[in-house]
């Protein structure tokens, strides 16, 4: 048999239901309220989070391993860039022991020009060889010009002002300059030369008394030039002057002719008077002016 107590209107259901809670065989309701003040926090799957570790880290080797690449690549490339120097360094060294023939038309006024400035400087000049060889003569003839002078001065050969006017006419109207004009270069550019004849066995000597050590050019055909000359001169004659091989014939004996003569392979006749041998070495050695 139940029974049961009736509800009181205006009350709440809440204080209602304990005041029955007495009578009833159940304990009491418990009313939970939701807690919402803190952040839910979901906890990453373990495996999930591993898989992400090993794709970063597999990541920032790969970037490693590039930055590696790029730096061994500079580095290669400095290394070319190194052994190409070097090879440029050899081929000028081996162009610097061999003897150069300019490709110019002045062959003479470029072999100068190699012995004052040097092989590189010469192939800088490329295609403005013809407005460099005009300013070279041209400074060359102004200097000749004003320091008439210290041509004297410095040279081992007399130096009027009437062979200065000729010289600096020649470099400024002549498109390949005559022999006469190296004094003018011995002079500006402080240097001396003896030019060879390796055919005929002869050379000439212009010097600076303030550098008496000589380049050395050989002529044929053209001129060119040895920079690094270690031959030797022994068997060669220095002739006197570009225009008079020779001294006067009373600075010789016979026997100093004859000796001349065998070292030029000059085949001297029987019975040769010295005035004989004279003239016919004369025109032998005057190898410049043929």
């Amino acid at each position: 048999m139940y029974w049961t107590i009736p509800l009181i209107p205006m009350i709440p259901l809440e204080e209602q239901l304990q005041r029955l809670q007495k009578y009833m065989m159940v304990s009491k309701p418990e009313v939970i309220k939701k807690d919402t003040s803190e952040e839910i926090i979901y906890e990453e799957n373990p495996l999930l989070q591993k898989l992400k570790q090993e794709k970063i880290q597999e990541k920032e080797k790969e970037i490693e391993n590039q930055k590696t690449k790029i730096e061994n690549s500079k580095i290669e490339i400095q290394n070319q860039e190194t052994k190409i120097e070097n090879s440029k360094i050899e081929i000028l060294n081996q162009k610097i022991e061999q003897r150069q023939t300019p490709t110019q038309q002045d062959t003479l006024f470029w072999c100068l020009f190699l012995a004052k400035y040097g092989y590189k400087e010469y192939i800088n000049v490329g295609s403005q060889h013809g407005r460099k060889e005009l300013e070279e003569k041209t400074k060359i003839a102004e200097f000749v010009g004003k320091k008439k002078n210290k041509l004297s001065e410095d040279l081992d050969h007399k130096i009027t002002n009437v062979f200065c006017q000729e010289m600096v006419t020649d470099l400024l109207t002549k498109p390949v300059m005559p022999l006469s004009a190296i004094y003018g270069f011995c002079c500006f550019y402080e240097c001396s030369f003896l030019i060879i004849n390796e055919k005929e066995k002869t050379y000439l000597s212009f010097l600076n008394k303030k550098n008496p050590k000589p380049f050395h050019i050989f002529t044929k055909q053209k001129y060119s030039i040895d920079l690094d000359f270690s031959g030797s001169l022994e068997s060669h004659i220095l002739l006197h002057h570009y225009e008079k091989p020779l001294r006067a014939i009373s600075s010789y004996t016979k026997t100093e002719l004859e000796e001349i003569a065998e070292k030029i392979n000059f085949e001297i006749p029987e019975k040769m008077k010295k005035n004989e041998l004279y003239d016919g070495l004369w025109k032998k050695l005057a190898w410049i002016t043929k």
